[in-house]
């Protein structure tokens, strides 16, 4: 299959495998001449930038999970169900994911999105918090609840154009005991806001 790669793709790709990859890339695709580049422009190298730095600050946790994939054979990346059993006989969109058992990522997949949905199991240690993008404060995530379950709870996000700055909605448990998860967020927290 051919196709061009449009920016608004080539940025919402580089905010998902923030999370999602274990080794952050580029590549030109499959139809370079008409497919954005990281290197056509300021914006495009700006936003790729800040998604490679978003990995690199996810790299503390990210060795805690190699940690836990060796002695529990479990992938970085789940399914929620995967993660949280409990779940199984929701809806959860098949675009949401856990990066371990402390993260929920919710990518943006549909070009023209201004909000997405997103499945929080129900966890014992507090809320679900949610961080906007670089420079935002971290929130409860009770606040964008839609929805409750047995299991969890539905909730909805703003989401935000592309930009130096931007990140896939995710969450984190509130009372997680990854050192790596809070030095992500903390680093987030303190990186300038997009203007």
């Amino acid at each position: 299959m051919c196709f061009g790669r449009s920016p608004l793709l080539l940025a919402r790709w580089a905010e998902f495998s923030a999370f999602a990859d274990t080794i952050f890339r580029s590549h030109v695709g499959n139809m370079p001449n008409v497919s954005a580049q990281i290197y056509d422009n300021e914006v495009n190298a700006g936003q790729f930038a800040f998604s490679a730095r978003v990995h690199q600050a996810l790299g503390e946790y990210r060795l805690e999970l190699f940690d836990e994939s060796a002695s529990r054979g479990w992938p970085l990346v789940r399914h929620t169900a995967m993660q949280f059993p409990a779940v199984l006989q929701e809806q959860i969109s098949t675009s949401q994911f856990c990066l371990g058992s402390d993260v929920v990522v919710a990518p943006v997949m549909s070009p023209d999105a201004t909000t997405v949905s997103v499945f929080l199991p129900n966890i014992d240690d507090g809320p679900w918090m949610f961080v906007a993008g670089a420079g935002q404060v971290a929130v409860s995530a009770d606040a964008c609840v839609r929805n409750k379950t047995a299991s969890g709870s539905w909730c909805t996000v703003p989401v935000r154009q592309p930009g130096a700055g931007t990140v896939a909605p995710f969450f984190f448990r509130n009372q997680t005991k990854s050192t790596g998860v809070l030095n992500f967020v903390k680093w987030l927290l303190a990186e300038p806001q997009a203007s």
